[in-house]
């Protein structure tokens, strides 16, 4: 079967009455393997121009060849969703302030995907977190204790304690333990905060 040559909207395809247009895969020399341009039939091109080996069922000449070669690039990752923690915004802290003082965060992954958490305060030396760290289901929540050291409480001062909690989405095929490398990859780590309050 000849096979003409033709160009559409800046693509090159190949063209025959038998298998209809023909999408280019890599450059045009003898011998290369084709596909047309609804992905279901391949073919090759000889020396002579003609067209063998080929399999599928006839297509129609694209409207846009550029729309249909977007659609064989690989599925982007899914975006990460948001948490959901209890407390939602404000961690409360009672006196006497002078006694070690534990408070809980529940933290639950409401999306579909496995996540890997981190958490933390922007005050080591008076917080201790526990776990730091940790990978959850879809739907898995996990209980995070805070556990404030004995200090000296001043009613004039305006603290500005909080904790910071960073997600993202589990690499593929990731298992249960958290790696700090996914923190450090290219995708966008999803923080939250949330206000420690003193009430003496």
């Amino acid at each position: 079967m000849e096979a003409t040559l033709e160009k559409i909207d800046g693509v090159k395809l190949f063209h025959c009455k038998t298998l209809g247009y023909v999408l280019r895969k890599g450059n045009l020399l003898p011998g290369n393997h084709l596909i047309t341009a609804h992905l279901m039939s391949q073919s090759v091109v000889t020396t002579n121009g003609k067209i063998i080996h080929f399999e599928g069922t006839r297509t129609a000449a694209p409207k846009s060849p550029h729309k249909l070669m977007s659609k064989m690039s690989l599925a982007e990752p899914p975006k990460t969703g948001d948490i959901e923690t209890g407390p939602a915004s404000k961690l409360f802290l009672n006196s006497p302030f002078s006694k070690k003082i534990i408070a809980e965060i529940k933290i639950t992954n409401p999306t579909a995907h496995r996540i890997g958490v981190g958490i933390k305060t922007n005050n080591r030396e008076r917080f201790l977190v526990n776990p730091e760290f940790g990978v959850l289901d879809s739907k898995e929540s996990i209980v995070v204790s805070i556990t404030c050291k004995p200090f000296q409480f001043d009613p004039d001062e305006k603290y500005a304690d909080k904790v910071k909690i960073g997600w993202l989405n589990a690499p593929r095929g990731a298992g249960k333990e958290f790696k700090k490398e996914w923190f450090e990859g290219k995708e966008k780590v999803l923080v939250k905060y949330l206000k420690i309050k003193y009430n003496p």
